[in-house]
């Protein structure tokens, strides 16, 4: 029997480090946003001075094996977790904060805007001392904002995947999540001066197999997670 479609989970982790630019006693921030196309991280205080973007599923190639074998894609889920390191040696940190954005600019770079006065005007915003859950579903918005729930997992030109449209301002909510901290020395090394790990997880539903394409990803893959009742053999 042929697999028509798949649902998986695609997890990304994220390091928060502090910077080596950071100056002693200064107040900075990082500043989180998570949308339908991705995710966008920037530390700084008025401007970035470290910034990570990256389309879902990217970093680690495995959407386009899935692009591969299927031609149509869903976001279903996102899920983000902050995890805070147990040592602060190197700074003094904030809660963290974190809420869902009915009107974002989606997985664009965030702005820096007061996180505290933002998360206000949000519905019922979220504080932790070093932990943070947030998810949001986009099941029912996708049918509600766009134009088409199902994109293609390779657009006309066969150069990426067609992406939503989330324009200048977003037409489906976000999550976003900030927190604020100051270094207490300089910093030689960001990798000793970690705040703590971003886990990314989307939950994908792919659509309609491409009849030339023979082969499975390996699904010993740890990032991987398939949900089918249509396989046609039996998983390890």
């Amino acid at each position: 029997m042929a697999l028509q479609m798949v649902k998986t989970t695609v997890v990304n982790f994220l390091p928060v480090r502090v910077f080596a630019a950071s100056v002693p006693g200064e107040l900075y921030a990082w500043r989180f946003v998570a949308g339908l196309n991705g995710y966008n991280l920037q530390i700084g205080n008025n401007t970035p001075l470290a910034s990570y973007a990256a389309k879902w599923g990217e970093p680690n190639g495995i959407f386009n094996k899935f692009a591969n074998l299927f031609e149509t894609y869903r976001v279903s889920r996102i899920r983000i977790t902050f995890e805070q390191s147990v040592s602060q040696v190197w700074y003094i940190t904030e809660p963290v904060i974190s809420w869902i954005d009915p009107l974002s600019t989606g997985s664009q770079a965030p702005t820096y805007a007061n996180a505290l006065q933002e998360a206000d005007s949000a519905p019922q915003p979220k504080f932790g001392r070093t932990a943070m859950m947030q998810s949001l579903d986009y099941r029912q918005w996708l049918v509600q904002t766009q134009e088409r729930p199902y994109l293609k997992t390779i657009n006309v030109a066969g150069t990426d995947r067609e992406e939503y449209d989330e324009g200048d301002v977003s037409r489906s909510p976000a999550i976003k999540m900030a927190q604020y901290f100051s270094p207490l020395g300089l910093v030689a090394n960001p990798l000793k001066a970690g705040i703590g790990i971003l886990r990314c997880e989307v939950e994908y539903e792919f659509r309609g197999r491409r009849l030339e394409t023979e082969q499975l990803p390996t699904l010993k893959d740890p990032f991987i997670q398939l949900d089918s009742g249509d396989l046609d053999h039996k998983q390890p």
